[in-house]
């Protein structure tokens, strides 16, 4: 299974003090970065999603209120 997640298998074995473990977990653990959102920050990619959607639904509307004046022969 480690092998498969790119992990690493560190056998439990009651012999070895806590120290050993925790300088072999100290350099097999990758340092991850982080992070962090801060609030009032412009979401682009949520107002690109959003202004598409306005568009396609005024789009839409427009469509709809047409089709309807050429049923009813008014344009």
């Amino acid at each position: 299974m480690a092998s498969l997640t790119e992990g690493k298998y560190l056998a439990v074995d009651p012999s070895v003090d806590n120290g050993e473990i925790v300088s072999r977990l100290m350099d097999v653990l990758q340092p991850q970065p982080q992070t962090t959102v801060l609030p009032g920050t412009p979401d682009v990619d949520f107002a690109r999603r959003r202004n598409l959607t306005l568009m396609w639904l005024i789009a839409m509307l427009l469509t709809m209120e047409w089709v309807v004046r050429r049923l009813h022969r008014l344009a």
